[in-house]
């Protein structure tokens, strides 16, 4: 999350969005299938700041993040996961 949209929301980083088209490029070229998981520890800095997880409008950041990697990458990808380990973000974090 925080490569693409390092604030956690509004403008994009364009630079890691390049990084990921030649990431999955190069694994499918290799005749891999690329996975992604889009959240697994990286909560950006800012949203974090504003309460994280526990703050009821994450669920509209999130969307937006989720959007905005399904519309760059989804057409690549084999499979998307929304978050790794859910039980320990929500138990332990």
């Amino acid at each position: 999350w925080p490569r693409l949209i390092p604030e956690g929301r509004g403008a994009v980083n364009q630079a890691g969005i390049d990084f990921y088209d030649r990431l999955i490029d190069g694994m499918l070229e290799r005749g891999l299938k690329p996975f992604a998981t889009l959240y697994h520890w990286d909560l950006p800095s800012p949203l974090q700041d504003a309460g994280g997880w526990m703050n009821r409008d994450i669920g509209g950041w999130f969307a937006e993040y989720a959007a905005l990697v399904a519309r760059e990458f989804g057409d690549r990808l084999h499979a998307t996961a929304t978050i790794n380990e859910p039980w320990c973000v929500s138990i332990l974090s």
